[in-house]
């Protein structure tokens, strides 16, 4: 069982799971609720103590830096060629998301490093390319 307490003290989460339970601060202000969902895949909550406000849910996270997260989203129908890298503001897409699609290699985890620098502004990802499944590293300009 875990408990997630707002600024005044008061339970504004609590729940069981069985599941491998990671619960860290992303920054002073961010609460990041880490569930495994098995074959190290995660599913990632987000809880703002300033905002009292949770973020949905995130499979695939990539990256993730004060109120911004990367991460892969995986459509059912053709989910190995339509995955795309999804750039967004944790708590309110309408402030920043952007999409992007990349030639990755069809297989379950093609991204092998993904970082936040520039203070959010670039995002910098390897990951494998192509059928070849050539390491290939690109940085997306996200001040645009």
């Amino acid at each position: 069982m875990y408990v997630i307490y707002n600024s005044n003290g008061e339970v504004v989460l609590s729940e069981e799971t069985e599941r491998p339970l990671k619960i860290s601060m992303l920054n002073d202000d961010v609460v990041d609720i880490e569930i495994g969902l098995g074959t190290g895949l995660s599913k990632h909550t987000y809880y703002s103590v300033s905002k009292d406000v949770f973020s949905q849910e995130f499979t695939y996270v990539l990256a993730s830096f004060h109120e911004m997260i990367s991460y892969i989203d995986v459509p059912f129908e053709k989910p190995f060629e339509n995955r795309r890298v999804i750039v967004q503001n944790i708590f309110d897409k309408s402030l920043f998301y952007e999409e992007y699609q990349l030639n990755f290699s069809k297989i379950d985890t093609p991204v092998i490093q993904a970082e936040f620098l520039e203070n959010a502004t670039l995002l910098q990802l390897t990951y494998l390319c192509g059928e070849s499944q050539a390491e290939t590293s690109i940085t997306l300009n996200l001040s645009k």
